[in-house]
């Protein structure tokens, strides 16, 4: 059993080999490099990223050891989606840069196909 500290919903639990694994959760994202023996909280984006309302982070994915993608949505302080959140890492999660799509809707699931 771990605390990961965060009373946000787990949303999904992604590894993308035996001891590199992230989970997201709300507005959170942790990563593990043991196997899940400890989780560390990382830092997606600053307070003011997101002005029109507050992100939700539902799935995230690797295509490979550097490059990943996570969704999810843009809440307001109703829980209507009111923008899609796309996000992507080229340095295996150390940092994250927001991608603006256009359909404002809510992001479930990704996968990827071959590379």
């Amino acid at each position: 059993k771990h605390d990961l500290k965060t009373t946000e919903n787990i949303n999904e639990i992604y590894f993308r080999n035996d001891d590199n694994g992230y989970l997201v959760a709300g507005r959170k994202m942790f990563l593990t490099r043991d196997a899940g023996r400890t989780w560390q909280e990382t830092v997606l984006f600053r307070a003011g990223d997101f002005r029109n309302g507050t992100p939700e982070f539902l799935s995230i994915r690797f295509a490979d050891k550097r490059r990943g993608v996570v969704v999810g949505s843009v809440l307001n302080r109703k829980g209507d989606v009111v923008d899609s959140l796309v996000m992507k890492t080229e340095d295996g999660g150390e940092t994250w840069q927001r991608i603006i799509v256009p359909s404002k809707t809510e992001l479930f699931h990704l996968d990827f196909v071959g590379s």
